[in-house]
């Protein structure tokens, strides 16, 4: 045929641009001189759809799909059709078009109309989170959000939905209480679960037909599982001049429950008013909290020459009042005229394997009267001088009327061997070489668990920040923890800005198992370095610092 050529193409698509070209004849420029038609108009995320272009005219050259991958029509003969895959996150309404073009300019346009949907077909399981499995005690609350795993690979949120809708949170459809007394718990419109009574309870979740359920055991924190507070020292000194004293309280031997404890001053021979400030209150740690904490006492410093005195600084169980553990407190006179003796302030100082190194401190008690000089030295006890620490000697020197506190590092070897908790000692002498203390530092080996990363991945949703992982291997693996910081300087030690994000341990699955977390506590805009923390059977965390991702907020 004579004359100019008219091209046919395609310019528009969801998410991948797909182009065809057909030649025809310019006899057909008009705009009903095409038709365009999909094979379905309504199509789910992922689903591969048809379309067909069939020209009036008659078709002058051969017809061809652009770009590397596209599929070349071989035939002359329309219709023409091709195929596109629509991507997994593929969602709304796009308009397709087909343009007859005449020497660059289109002279004719047909277009058609494909809706991807919310399939929730393709919804294969729901999830709660943190977790299968709930502990709780009477009082604890704890946040439940719903979370639907999709055939995608992708986590949302879910809601009570049909297809079309939007994904929301927080969906329980159910409440079954299957022993104890009634009601075991209740369930807040937000997911906040309070245990109420002793027992056992279900929630069950539904959306779309798919169901899962969540156990809630509600049951006394026994002392073992919940430890016991304990005073770093059971005995402490202090200057007169040194103004305020800090006491360290540790949570020893579990870490199960909320726990509370408070805490009271009381007279010896150092008087409350004129000695130091009498103080009370309380220290709580959350459940799965085993971390330090401490309060402060206010010293008085006077201008009387009177001798050493003592107070004592109790713990005691917050419901039940009984008697946990005691500090005596030693105010050392900065006016008697005696030099004083030094003393660690932490006799039993315990230590991480991967912490670097540990700082020891020590005071000058019973004085302050003129220059004082002390030597320590480190001893192998079942841990050994170069494989599990740095042996170090050296001393410390006090001025006349100095009485702060002096300290010295250790530095502290992180082997790959798996060991049980091992301990040296330091000791203090005076320059004649007379033992005047010591202290018995324990390190805890953190023996690693075996879990190997396939995967750490954090990526940025509407107001939350989703975190994905997988495992290829779990040896002895009871969960993980996951750790947030607002900055990098975590990887090179720096770990001002590092909080861990979740309460309870998220339970193991077991080899080749896909986990997923939200963090939904972001700001629009900030940017947020997560890290990932596996805790074994004994209790001992391997950090994966080397997996650290980040995402900025939306």
């Amino acid at each position: 045929m004579g004359g100019k050529t008219m091209w046919i193409k395609f310019t528009k698509s969801l998410y991948i641009v797909v182009s065809a070209i057909i030649g025809i004849s310019d006899a057909v420029a008009d705009q009903n001189a095409i038709t365009l038609s999909v094979d379905k108009a309504n199509v789910s995320p992922g689903d591969t759809i048809v379309f067909e272009a069939t020209p009036s005219g008659v078709v002058t050259s051969p017809f061809y799909l652009t770009d590397s991958g596209y599929i070349r029509l071989e035939d002359n003969t329309p219709p023409y059709q091709w195929t596109m895959t629509l991507s997994k996150k593929a969602s709304g309404s796009k308009n397709f078009e087909v343009h007859a073009i005449v020497d660059g300019k289109i002279q004719a346009s047909n277009v058609v109309t494909v809706t991807v949907l919310a399939d929730t077909s393709l919804l294969s399981q729901i999830i709660f989170e943190p977790g299968e499995q709930l502990l709780m005690s009477p009082g604890m609350k704890k946040q439940l959000r719903v979370i639907g795993r999709f055939k995608d690979g992708h986590n949302r949120n879910i809601t009570q939905s049909v297809t079309g809708t939007t994904y929301g949170e927080n969906i329980v459809s159910g409440l079954n209480v299957t022993s104890g007394d009634s009601p075991v718990i209740s369930v807040s419109p937000e997911g906040e679960v309070l245990a109420q009574a002793l027992g056992e309870a279900e929630i069950v979740a539904t959306n779309n037909g798919v169901s899962n359920v969540r156990r809630i055991l509600v049951v006394p924190v026994s002392k073992d599982d919940a430890g016991s507070p304990q005073f770093s020292s059971p005995s402490i000194a202090v200057a007169e001049n040194a103004g305020t004293l800090t006491l360290t309280v540790r949570r020893v031997g579990g870490s199960q429950g909320e726990l509370t404890v408070n805490y009271a001053t009381t007279d010896g021979t150092a008087k409350d008013g004129s000695d130091y400030v009498g103080t009370t209150g309380s220290l709580t740690w959350a459940d799965g909290d085993s971390s330090d904490k401490t309060l402060t006492v206010t010293i008085t410093d006077d201008s009387l020459s009177e001798g050493n005195e003592t107070f004592t600084v109790s713990l005691s169980d917050a419901v039940s009042g009984e008697s946990l553990d005691s500090a005596t407190v030693t105010i050392t006179d900065n006016d008697n005229g005696q030099p004083g003796t030094p003393q660690f302030t932490d006799f039993h100082p315990k230590v991480a394997e991967n912490v670097g190194a540990v700082t020891l401190t020590v005071s000058r008690v019973g004085g302050a009267n003129g220059e004082l000089t002390v030597n320590y030295a480190t001893t192998d006890d079942t841990a050994t001088d170069g494989s599990d620490y740095v042996g170090a000697t050296g001393s410390l020197t006090w001025a006349d009327g100095d009485s702060s506190n002096k300290s010295f590092t250790v530095a502290i070897i992180n082997d790959s061997l798996s060991e049980n908790d091992e301990t040296f000692i330091v000791t203090l002498s005076d320059p004649s070489g007379t033992d005047l203390d010591s202290a018995t530092v324990t390190i805890d080996k953190n023996n690693p668990t075996v879990v190997t990363l396939v995967d750490f991945s954090a990526t940025a949703l509407k107001n939350e920040i989703l975190l994905e992982w997988q495992t290829a291997f779990e040896l002895d693996n009871a969960g993980f923890h996951i750790w947030r910081a607002t900055g990098e300087g975590w990887k090179n030690g720096d770990y001002s800005s590092v909080i861990r994000l979740t309460e309870q341990l998220l339970p193991a699955q077991g080899n080749w198992s896909l986990y997923s977390y939200i963090d939904a506590d972001v700001e629009s805009g900030a940017t947020y370095y997560y890290g990932l923390e596996d805790i074994d059977l004994s209790g001992h965390s391997t950090f994966h610092w080397d997996n650290i991702d980040s995402a900025t907020a939306k």
